[in-house]
C-alpha cells in the first residue's frame, strides 16, 4: 500500500541500526502502521498501530483510515531522517532482512559520520600540542566539497554532521567536572558551516543538516576559511529577538527590507565539531583560527565568550550576569568533554530559568476576547494530551496564521513554559516558533 524507503544510523557504539515504516490496508479497511527495527546482524522488533478513523470528516481535506496512516507513517519516517538516520544503499532491501542477513562485519558508517571523520583536523605534530596553530587545527579534505555537493539532491544534505547537544540541568548536574567553561546560551538558530568549499557549494546547514537560503555575507567568508573545518554556532543578532532572526534567515525570496536585514545576522560560534578533541583543544583552535584569519573575519562571524567555572556556586552568578546582559541562560561545557556527533552529551549541558520543548500542532482554534480573530494552537504530548498554545507574534502575524492554520498541522512547535503540571501538560505555554526553519 505505501512503504517507505529504509533507513539507516549508527549508537554510540558503532553498530548499525535499521528502521523502516510500511502501510497496509486491513480487511475492515483500517489502516496498519508496521514500524520494523533492530541492529544489523541481529533480531528485529516490529510495532504495529492500526488507524480506525480518518480526520476532518465532511471537509474538503477528509482523509479515510488509510490515508490518515500513510500521513502519520509519513510524519514519523521524516522525523526519523531528520534525527540523523539516512536512507539506505539501493538494494539493501528491509530492515528486516538487512538486520536478519547482514554479517556484523559488513557494518557502513553513515555518511554523517564518515565525513567528520574526513574533514576533522589530524593530530598535532609532536611537540605542538599545546600551540594554537590553525594549520594543525584542520586537515585539508578533497572529499568534503564532493561529499556535501552529491548530497545537494535532496532537502536534507546527509554528509553533514549532525551538531551534538546539550542535556539540561539539573538533572545532569552529577556529570559537570570542575573546573569547567561556560558560555551565554544564544536564542538563536543553530549551524554548522563547512569552511572552504567553493561558491555555488552550499555551506550553511541548519540542526538538520538543511541548507540555509541566502547569507551571501556569511557564507562569502566560511568559504576563505581553511577547507575542512567544521564550526558550530548559530546564527544570531543580539539586538534581534527569535521570531525576527528565524523570520529573516528562513525566506526563500528577499524583498529589499528582507535584504538589509540579512547583512545583520552573525553567525556566533562556540566549538569545531571534531570527534577526537577536548573541548578545550577545540576551543583553542577555534580562538586561534578568529586570530590568524581577523581581517576575513570582520564581525561577521564572532568568536563565543568563554570564560573558565572554578565551582558550582558560580554557576548560578554567571547564569544572571548572562541573563542580565539579554542573553537566554548559560551552556556548561566540561573542559575534557569530546564531541558526540548527533547526540545528546552530559559534557553539555543548558541552565536556563525556563524550559523550550517542541510539541506536534495537531490543530487551532480561534481565540476569544482580545484573541478573537487570532490562532490558538492545539499541540499534543508525547503521550497523547492535548493542550491550547497561543504563539508569540504581534495582533497581524497571529490572524495571518489563523487564515493558514491548515497547513501547519503536523509540524513541530517550538514551546516555552514554566514547568510541566502533574498531568505532564506545559504550564503558562508559549508558541516561539514553528520548527519548519531547519
Amino acid at each position: 500500500m505505501a512503504d517507505f524507503p529504509p533507513l539507516q544510523g549508527e549508537a554510540k557504539t558503532g553498530k548499525v541500526k535499521h528502521w523502516r515504516v510500511r502501510v497496509q490496508a486491513t480487511k475492515e479497511g483500517h489502516g496498519l502502521i508496521i514500524t520494523e527495527y533492530g541492529y544489523e546482524g541481529g533480531a528485529v522488533q516490529r510495532d504495529e498501530k492500526v488507524v480506525e478513523e480518518g480526520k476532518n470528516i465532511g471537509k474538503k481535506n477528509e482523509t479515510t483510515p488509510v490515508q490518515q496512516a500513510i500521513l502519520e507513517a509519513r510524519s514519523v519516517w521524516n522525523k526519523k531522517k531528520a534525527s540523523g538516520y539516512v536512507e539506505a544503499a539501493a538494494g539493501a532491501g528491509s530492515a528486516a532482512s538487512a538486520a536478519a542477513s547482514a554479517p556484523a562485519s559488513a557494518a557502513t558508517t553513515p555518511k554523517a559520520r564518515r565525513l567528520v571523520r574526513k574533514v576533522v583536523a589530524e593530530e598535532s605534530p609532536a611537540g605542538g600540542a599545546g600551540k594554537p596553530s590553525v594549520s594543525a587545527a584542520v586537515s585539508a579534505s578533497a572529499a568534503a566539497s564532493a561529499s556535501i555537493a552529491a548530497g545537494r539532491a535532496s532537502e536534507i544534505t546527509e554528509s553533514v554532521p549532525l551538531p551534538m547537544l546539550a542535556h539540561k540541568w539539573p538533572e545532569k548536574a552529577k556529570h559537570v567536572v570542575f573546573p569547567c567553561y561556560v558560555q551565554p546560551k544564544f536564542d538563536g538558530t543553530r549551524t554548522v558551516a563547512v569552511c572552504g568549499l567553493k561558491v555555488g557549494t552550499p555551506c550553511l546547514f541548519s540542526r538538520t543538516r538543511k541548507a540555509y537560503p541566502h547569507l551571501e555575507h556569511i557564507q562569502a567568508v566560511v568559504r576563505q576559511l581553511p577547507k575542512g573545518i567544521l564550526l558550530d554556532g548559530e546564527l544570531y543578532r543580539h539586538d534581534m529577538d527569535f521570531q525576527e532572526i528565524v523570520g529573516t534567515v528562513k525566506k526563500k525570496t528577499l524583498t529589499k527590507a528582507d535584504e538589509a536585514k540579512h547583512t545583520l545576522i552573525q553567525l556566533h560560534c562556540y566549538d569545531i565539531i571534531d570527534e577526537k578533541k577536548t573541548f578545550e583543544e577545540r576551543f583553542t583552535e577555534l580562538k586561534a583560527l578568529f586570530k590568524e584569519y581577523k581581517k576575513v573575519i570582520g564581525d561577521v562571524l564572532v568568536l563565543c565568550p568563554t570564560e573558565k567555572v572554578a565551582k558550582k556556586e558560580d554557576l548560578k552568578t554567571k547564569h544572571d550576569e548572562y541573563v542580565a546582559d539579554g542573553y537566554e541562560g548559560l551552556m556548561v561545557r566540561n573542559a575534557t568533554g569530546l564531541y558526540d556527533v548527533g547526540n545528546r552529551s552530559t559534557d553539555l549541558l543548558k541552565m536556563k530559568e525556563f524550559q523550550d520543548e517542541e510539541f506536534e500542532i495537531v490543530g487551532f482554534y480561534e481565540g476569544e476576547g482580545g484573541d478573537k480573530g487570532l490562532i490558538i494552537w492545539r499541540c499534543k504530548t508525547e503521550d497523547g494530551k492535548l493542550f491550547g498554545c497561543r504563539p508569540h507574534g504581534t495582533h497581524e502575524e497571529r490572524a495571518e496564521l489563523f487564515k493558514h492554520g491548515k497547513e501547519y498541522v503536523g509540524k513541530m512547535l517550538t514551546v516555552r513554559f514554566q514547568e510541566l503540571t502533574a498531568d505532564g501538560i506545559p504550564r503558562f505555554p508559549v508558541g516561539i516558533a514553528v520548527r519548519d526553519y531547519e
